[in-house]
C-alpha cells in the first residue's frame, strides 16, 4: 500500500520547484543580460557602479571587476562630466527616466560616444543601458565637416562663413564699439593658369594660395573659399579700420613670390574688396555683395589692388547693371549700328579697306561710347552675340560695296574678334556660316585680334590662327604695344598685319623715343613678313612723320585726319570720288 504524502511534504515540494524555476529564470536573465551588445548597469545612491555586464569591457576596455564600486561619472571625458553628473543627480533625486548622449573615455585613451538611458527604482538605485553611437557620431561629424568645409583646401565654405559673419553682426548689434571687416579676393589671371597648365596645377595653386593666406592671419580670423579662385576673410575685433587695409596689403605681398608647382613656375596676384562693419550693413549677403562691388573696382584699376567699399561704388554698380539691361534691349530692338572707318594706303592715298566699329545710340541717353558698353558686353558674355551681329553686318556691307563700286577695288573688311568669340569652340563653324550667308570671299576678310590672344594659352590659340590663315582669311594684331611685351611671341604666330596703337602715333611728331619706338615696330613687323597700319592719325604732322620713315615704312593709316567712323551711306561719297582718294 502506497503511503500518501503529507501536506507539509507537498508544500515543500512545491516550494522547491518554485525556487528551482526562479533560479533557472535568474540564470536565464543573467545569460541574456551578459550577452547583450548594449551595456547594462546599475548604480547606487552615490552614482557608483554596482552591476555591469560584459559589454562594458567589450565597449570601453575596462574589466568589470575593477570598474565596480567606481563612480560611473569617472569614466566620462572631462567635457562630458558636468553634463553626466547633472543627469545622474536628476535621476536619483527626482526619480526620473532620462536619456542623453555622453562621451566616455576608452581604456586606450580614445573617446567613445554612448547614449545613456537610465531610470531610478527602489533602494535609491538606478539602472540603465549604454548604447554605442560612436560610428553614428563620427558619420554626423563627417557630414557636418563636409557641409561646412571646402573639399579641396579644407577651408570653411560659403555656408560656414555666412554663419560666422552673422554671429559677428549679432555681436556688433550688442556692442556697437566693436569693428570687423570682410575681405573678398580672387586671383588675377587664374583662368590662364588652368588653361596653360591644366586643372591639376590650378588646384595645387589654390591649395598653396590658401596656405600663404593663413600665414597672413591671426588664429581668430576666419577664412573661407567661396568657390573657383574666390576667397573671403573675416577680420573680427579690429582696433581700427586701417588694420583691414594693412592686412590686405600684407596678403598682396605674400602672394607675389613665384609658386613652384610640378616643375612649373607660376606667378599670381590678387585683387581685394574690403567692407567695414562701420558701413552699417545688417545681413551677411549685404557684406558679400558690397565686397564683390569693391573687388570689381579693384580689378578695374589693375592687378594687386585693394579697394574699400563706399556708397559711390554702389551707385556706380547700379548704373552699370542698368546699362547692361539697356544693352540687352538694344540688341533685341536693333538700336546698334555698324560704322566704318576707312583705311588708307600711303602708296596712293586711296581707300583700300574699312574697319567695322559698333556704335550704340540709346533712345534717351544718345550716343554711348564703346569704351563704356564694350567692357560690359565682355563681362556679361553679350559680346558673343554682339560680335557675330557686327560680323554679319560688316560682311554683308562689304559685298554690297564690291557690287556697287567695283572700281574701288576694296581689298579687305577688317572686323574685331573678341577674346570670347575667339576661344568659343564653334569659332570656325560660325565664320564659315556667315561667309556662306553673305557671300563674302575669304580673301576680303581681315580679323583683328588682341595681344592677349597670342599670349594666353598660346599653343592652342596658335592652332586656331593657323587654321584661319590657311583658309584664306587675313589676320591682324590690334593695338600693338598696349597690352603686353609680346615681341617674343610674334614670330610664333601666323599674322598678316600689325596695327600700331594710337598712343604711339599721338606723339610721333615729337623727336625722341616715340619716333624710335614706331620705327622699331615697323622694322620688326616687316622682318616677320607683316604689313603695318598706323591707327589714330589725327594731324598732318603725324602723317608727315610716318611718311618720312621711308620706303620700307608704314604702308597704311587710319584715323580722324582722314575720316571718323561713319555709317555706310555717308562713306559712299568717298567710294564714288573720281580719284577714289581721300583728297
Amino acid at each position: 500500500m502506497i503511503q500518501k504524502p503529507t501536506l507539509e511534504e507537498i508544500q515543500n515540494k512545491i516550494q522547491y520547484r518554485l525556487v528551482e524555476k526562479l533560479v533557472a529564470s535568474e540564470k536565464h536573465y543573467r545569460l541574456l543580460v551578459e550577452n547583450l551588445r548594449e551595456i547594462v548597469f546599475t548604480i547606487d545612491e552615490e552614482g557608483k557602479l554596482i552591476f555591469l555586464n560584459l559589454a562594458w569591457s567589450e565597449t570601453l576596455g575596462y574589466s568589470v571587476e575593477h570598474s565596480l564600486r567606481l563612480p560611473l561619472n569617472s569614466f566620462l571625458t572631462v567635457d562630458s562630466r558636468t553634463k553626466g553628473e547633472k543627469l545622474l543627480q536628476a535621476v536619483l533625486q527626482d526619480k526620473k527616466t532620462l536619456k542623453q548622449e555622453l562621451c566616455f573615455q576608452h581604456q586606450n585613451g580614445e573617446s567613445v560616444w554612448l547614449e545613456i538611458s537610465v531610470a531610478s527604482h527602489n533602494q535609491n538605485q538606478a539602472s540603465g543601458t549604454l548604447i554605442n553611437i560612436n560610428n553614428h557620431k563620427k558619420a554626423n561629424a563627417q557630414l557636418k565637416y563636409t557641409a561646412y568645409h571646402d573639399s579641396l583646401t579644407g577651408l570653411y565654405n560659403r555656408a560656414a562663413f555666412i554663419e560666422f559673419l552673422q554671429n559677428e553682426i549679432d555681436k556688433i548689434n550688442r556692442h556697437s564699439e566693436q569693428i570687423f571687416a570682410v575681405l573678398l579676393l580672387d586671383l588675377d589671371g587664374f583662368k590662364s593658369v588652368n588653361d596653360s597648365f591644366g586643372h591639376l596645377v590650378g588646384d595645387r595653386l589654390l591649395i598653396e594660395v590658401s596656405h600663404r593666406l593663413q600665414k597672413c592671419l591671426n588664429s581668430w580670423d576666419i577664412m573661407a573659399r567661396l568657390g573657383g579662385d574666390e576667397f573671403v576673410i573675416l577680420l573680427p575685433n579690429l582696433r581700427n579700420t586701417d588694420n583691414a587695409t594693412r592686412i590686405a596689403k600684407i596678403i598682396v605681398k605674400a602672394l607675389g613670390p613665384v609658386f613652384n608647382l610640378d616643375n612649373n613656375e607660376v606667378f599670381i596676384s590678387t585683387s581685394i574688396g574690403i567692407v567695414l562693419s562701420t558701413s552699417g550693413f545688417k545681413k551677411p549677403e549685404d557684406f558679400l555683395r558690397n565686397a564683390d562691388i569693391a573687388l570689381y573696382e579693384a580689378k578695374a584699376q589693375g592687378k594687386g589692388i585693394d579697394k574699400t567699399f563706399d556708397n559711390q561704388m554702389h551707385a556706380k554698380t547700379i548704373a552699370r547693371i542698368s546699362l547692361e539691361t539697356s544693352l540687352r534691349k538694344a540688341l533685341k530692338n536693333q538700336e546698334l549700328e555698324v560704322h566704318y572707318q576707312p583705311i588708307i594706303s600711303l602708296e596712293n592715298y586711296r581707300i583700300i579697306g574699312f574697319e567695322a566699329l559698333v556704335r550704340w545710340f540709346h533712345p534717351t541717353k544718345g550716343l554711348i561710347s564703346p569704351g563704356v558698353f564694350i567692357p560690359i558686353a565682355e563681362e556679361t558674355g553679350l559680346i558673343i552675340d554682339l560680335g557675330w551681329w557686327v560680323f554679319q553686318q560688316a560682311c554683308q556691307q562689304m559685298v554690297i560695296w564690291q557690287k556697287n563700286f567695283p572700281q574701288s577695288k576694296l581689298q579687305f573688311m577688317s572686323i574685331n574678334l573678341s577674346v570670347r568669340q575667339f576661344t568659343h569652340p564653334d569659332l570656325l563653324d560660325k565664320i564659315n556660316e556667315i561667309l556662306f550667308l553673305t557671300g563674302l570671299k575669304r580673301k576680303f576678310l581681315k580679323l583683328e585680334i588682341t595681344e592677349s590672344i597670342i599670349i594666353d594659352n598660346s599653343e592652342a590659340n596658335n592652332i586656331k590662327l593657323q587654321q584661319l590663315r590657311a583658309s584664306g582669311i587675313k589676320l591682324a594684331i590690334d593695338d600693338f604695344g598696349t597690352g603686353y611685351s609680346s615681341l617674343n611671341y610674334l614670330h610664333r604666330f601666323a599674322l598678316d598685319t600689325l596695327k600700331i596703337d594710337k598712343s604711339f602715333i599721338k606723339q610721333i611728331h615729337i623727336p625722341g623715343k616715340h619716333q624710335a619706338i614706331v620705327e622699331t615696330i615697323i622694322v620688326l613687323a616687316h622682318n616677320l613678313g607683316m604689313d603695318v597700319i598706323a591707327e589714330g592719325v589725327e594731324t598732318k604732322e603725324q602723317l608727315e612723320q610716318l611718311e618720312k620713315i621711308g620706303f620700307f615704312g608704314c604702308e597704311q593709316v587710319q584715323g580722324y585726319y582722314f575720316s571718323h567712323p561713319k555709317p555706310a551711306s555717308e562713306l559712299e561719297k568717298m567710294l564714288t570720288n573720281s580719284l577714289y582718294s581721300i583728297y
